[in-house]
């Protein structure tokens, strides 16, 4: 799990541009959203990516990962982005979806009120493995 507080403009800036430009669009974003998470009071950069999972199921073991880092930061954040990569040999189903979302909401808690956009991105690297791409935001 890496973690990163996303503090200067120049930083944001330069996670919107790789956030919004790659070829197929990382998360979906609208300008005015973009704007936001550069003037945001906080935003907050978390990924996650299962290593080699076998038999396992691989989301109990992305939301293990997730509970383990509390994701407390993010509490009180207006918007969260998130994208998950998996591998187009193994794709991801609407069950796995959900239970990441719901995953993501439990531990954060219904106190914390947030917009959601999901994007969901193939990758022949991951075998097996998600990827999750978190970014949250809170704004002024």
């Amino acid at each position: 799990m890496k973690m990163r507080i996303v503090s200067t403009r120049e930083e944001r800036e330069r996670l919107i541009e790789f956030l919004t430009t790659m070829e197929q669009d990382f998360l979906s974003i609208s300008r005015k959203e973009a704007a936001s998470l550069k003037y945001a009071e906080v935003v907050i950069e978390y990924v996650f990516k299962t290593g080699h999972v076998e038999n396992e199921n691989r989301v109990s073991k992305l939301l293990e990962m997730i509970k383990e880092a509390g994701l407390s930061d993010i509490k009180g954040c207006h918007h969260l982005y998130y994208a998950v990569r998996y591998s187009p040999d193994h794709e991801i189903i609407m069950d796995e979806l959900v239970g990441i979302s719901k995953g993501i909401q439990e531990i954060i808690g219904s106190e914390t009120f947030f917009d959601w956009h999901i994007t969901v991105i193939p990758d022949d690297n991951l075998e097996r493995d998600l990827e999750l791409f978190v970014v949250a935001a809170k704004l002024v």
